[in-house]
């Protein structure tokens, strides 16, 4: 080959490299979805603000047949429940955190963003321990207020439940509190809103009626713990609790109850309640303390065991177990963790 013609292979050689390459590219471009195209499977915005499925509506999981005064008129969009179609983490969660709970399966809080909405999230009046406004108006104010037009009725229940229940506690004691919440509704086949409110609107809590309480107004990191749990980032972070109680509040309450100050009235202290819960004790009065200790229930609970970031003084999670060596070692750890938090924080001596 001449040197000539050796000039012209390499040069249509290179042309032939440059077209390979540049088809490659051109390949790569048409599978590559444009910028602010969505994939098949990620919700739209109208998908995010839709309602929830009639199984999990409030009126449908509880068999009414007419609809409570604080459900919005037929002329208005139905309000949506549960969480956001698709959504696999609170909205604003990290990647890195993402990446972990993705692929390590383990219930996490992520951190809240730099920038949140302060104070409140709604502003609602409460009368005879029963909040005035209506869900329907308290879930336009939390959109507004956080300017996130996804919030959900349960999202706000579950917000508004740990503000109540729990308010000061750390985003993973809050996250447990609406947890354990989850996992009642769960069993019951209802929405978190459904258990929580019984049709009768955001209140003080009571007894199996009302689980706990949705009497406060909640702030965006309850709002946070909330979607952690029901977007799924956070399920199962209490364990299967489904029960709690602050034993540094039940030995004051039960002080103010036995020196005739106490507004509230009750008969166990932290120890005396432990007791009740762990080994459904019988009463022997008008109320829970004083028990029979020498029988045991049907009911019988446990402690879940220490959990990071959850202080066993101040929020005790059990859960249901069968007696035996385990749930008796459970008992005794959680006496020994109540004893530690009273030797620490100065607390009452002894026991009911």
């Amino acid at each position: 080959m001449s040197r000539d013609e050796g000039g012209g292979g390499w040069f249509v050689l290179g042309l032939g490299l440059v077209g390979l390459v540049g088809g490659g590219v051109a390949l790569a471009r048409s599978m590559r979805p444009a910028r602010g195209a969505r994939h098949d499977d990620e919700p739209t915005e109208r998908e995010l603000v839709s309602s929830a499925s009639p199984a999990t509506s409030p009126a449908s999981a509880s068999g009414a047949t007419s609809a409570p005064s604080s459900v919005p008129a037929p002329s208005e969009p139905p309000l949506p429940v549960g969480p956001a179609p698709g959504a696999s983490s609170p909205p604003g969660a990290s990647p890195l955190a993402s990446f972990v709970r993705r692929w390590t399966g383990t219930p996490m809080v992520p951190e809240l963003p730099a920038r949140v909405p302060r104070g409140r999230l709604t502003r609602s009046t409460v009368e005879r321990g029963m909040v005035r406004e209506s869900p329907a108006e308290l879930l336009r104010q939390a959109r507004a207020s956080a300017n996130e037009p996804s919030i959900t009725l349960d999202e706000l229940a579950g917000a508004r439940a740990a503000a109540s229940e729990h308010g000061s506690g750390s985003l993973v004691e809050l996250a447990c509190i609406v947890d354990v919440i989850a996992n009642r509704a769960a069993k019951e086949g209802r929405s978190l809103f459904d258990v929580l409110t019984r049709g009768e609107g955001f209140g003080r809590g009571g007894g199996n009626k009302r689980p706990a309480s949705t009497r406060l107004d909640p702030e965006y990191r309850h709002l946070w713990a909330a979607r952690a749990v029901l977007s799924g980032f956070a399920r199962g972070i209490a364990r299967d609790a489904v029960a709690f109680f602050d034993p540094q509040a039940m030995d004051r309450l039960h002080a103010a109850w036995k020196a005739g100050k106490g507004s509230i009235v009750t008969s166990c202290d932290a120890m005396g309640l432990l007791e009740v819960w762990s080994f459904d004790r019988p009463r022997t009065g008008n109320t829970r303390c004083p028990f029979d200790p020498s029988k045991v229930g049907k009911d019988t609970h446990a402690w879940v065991g220490p959990i990071a970031d959850v202080d066993p003084w101040r929020l005790l999670l059990l859960k249901r177990a069968a007696p035996g060596p385990e749930h008796f070692g459970a008992y005794v750890a959680a006496r020994q963790a109540i004893e530690k938090g009273r030797e620490f924080f100065g607390g009452q001596k002894g026991n009911v």
